[in-house]
């Protein structure tokens, strides 16, 4: 077996178009590449090659000021798999000639190359969860779930959502056209910390919003009150699951967030999807709140 390495973009989206399932929205070539600059990234595609025909790849580029390779895509997307039979974890992985940092591991891809390379362990962590609704097992009714709830943990929240009705709130399904502001609620939530505070990930961001709004498979639900937007959260819904991608609030508005996720699993069900996926993250504590359930993604490191 031999091992070739691409960097020319239209190789690349072949390669990744021939081995890519696209079960999942980040298995997609047109969401993963809306993150890709030429000026901050370059391709960096392992092929495995049998009798001239590629046989496994490893998608990654090369962060120009990170100075370490990554998925092809970056740190957003998640849920990555490997393309390439687990035996040949190694061969792939020695062809990296610097530092590696594959984020959000899917956990059945990531158990495969485990129970051929037990070593991997120990280079990887597994302190990330993703949390995710599944509405077919609720037989597609909110109310289902939220039985789930402690009796004072559903009384509770009903009571929070009933209370927003008096600040005469109107919820607007859209697609795009609140985009600046979702940037402004970003940056006045969390100042520097926000990823909006960078105006390439702006970039990125608004290239994914484009491409799902252009597709059809963006739904963005935004609250207006008093004439101002004061929340907006993007979804998009893709083989039958919906993705809550990003969103921000007016946090001086109490619990706008509760109000908007359950407006986003009415929509999941509107539109009859089996599943709302809300994604891996940092801000876990409230999808724990929520009963969620959630599977776990693994990281790598190396060098």
């Amino acid at each position: 077996m031999d091992f070739k390495i691409v960097k020319e973009l239209k190789e690349c989206k072949s390669l990744w178009n021939n081995f890519s399932k696209n079960e999942s929205l980040w298995d997609l070539w047109d969401v993963v590449n809306c993150f890709y600059d030429s000026k901050m990234y370059e391709p960096y595609f392992i092929v495995s090659v049998e009798n001239k025909i590629p046989t496994g790849l490893l998608p990654l580029w090369f962060d120009k000021s990170k100075k370490a390779y990554y998925f092809f895509g970056g740190e957003y997307p998640e849920n990555h798999h490997f393309w390439f039979d687990a035996t040949k974890f190694h061969d792939f992985i020695s062809k990296i000639p610097g530092q590696i940092r594959l984020y959000e591991i899917n956990q059945e891809s990531f158990k495969k190359i485990e129970s051929s390379n037990p070593d991997i362990r120990q280079k990887s962590d597994d302190d990330t969860r993703s949390y995710f609704l599944n509405l077919k097992d609720n037989d597609y009714n909110l109310d289902n779930h939220l039985n789930k709830f402690t009796k004072k943990h559903r009384k509770n929240l009903k009571y929070d959502i009933k209370n927003l009705d008096k600040l005469n709130y109107r919820l607007i399904h859209e697609k795009n056209e609140h985009f600046e502001d979702f940037i402004r609620l970003s940056i006045t939530r969390f100042g520097k910390e926000s990823d909006l505070s960078e105006p390439y990930f702006v970039e990125q961001m608004k290239r994914l919003i484009d491409y799902l709004a252009s597709y059809n498979m963006l739904h963005t639900i935004s609250i207006e009150i008093n004439e101002k937007i004061e929340a907006v959260e993007f979804a998009a819904l893709y083989n039958g699951i919906y993705y809550v991608l990003n969103g921000a609030s007016n946090m001086e508005i109490e619990n706008l967030g509760k109000l908007i996720i359950i407006s986003h699993i009415k929509n999941a069900i509107h539109l009859k999807a089996d599943k709302v996926d809300f994604l891996a993250g940092e801000s876990s504590c409230w999808k724990e709140l929520w009963n969620l359930d959630y599977e776990t993604f693994y990281d790598y490191y190396d060098k």
